[in-house]
Parts: C-alpha cells; structure tokens; sequence
C-alpha cells in the first residue's frame, strides 16, 4: 500500500474494518435445518458410491486422452 502512495490513516482506517470484518465472516452462520438435511443426504449418496477400481481409472484417463480436440 505504501507503494502505491496511499496515505498511512487511510490505511489504518482500512485495516480498522477490515480485520473485524474478516473475523466476522470466518464465524459463518450456523446452518438452517432443510440446509443440514441437503447436505446429510449428499453425503449418503457419496458414502453409498462405490470406490473406483484402479483399473477403471486408468482406463477413463485412457479415454480422456484419445478423446481431446486437437
């Protein structure tokens, strides 16, 4: 900010508001009940995946690759 010629109140003014704000936003606000749910439900349906055989990951990066435009 100094090198940008901006004047030292101006700049303790900003860090004034911008450190309370800053801790304010890091709080966050706590979730509602049908957003706890959302999320609970996208969780189970991530959990009831089945984990990717090495074989078919290899064979999708395989694919990936023949198919990009060139």
């Amino acid at each position: 900010m100094k090198l940008i010629g901006w004047p030292e109140p101006a700049q303790k003014e900003f860090f004034g508001k911008l450190l309370p704000a800053h801790a304010e936003s890091l709080k966050g606000q706590p979730l509602s009940e049908l957003d706890h749910n959302l999320l609970v439900k996208q969780l189970e349906a991530m959990f009831a995946m089945p984990v990717p055989r090495r074989r078919d990951v290899a064979r999708r990066r395989a694919g990936a690759r023949t198919s990009r435009p060139r």
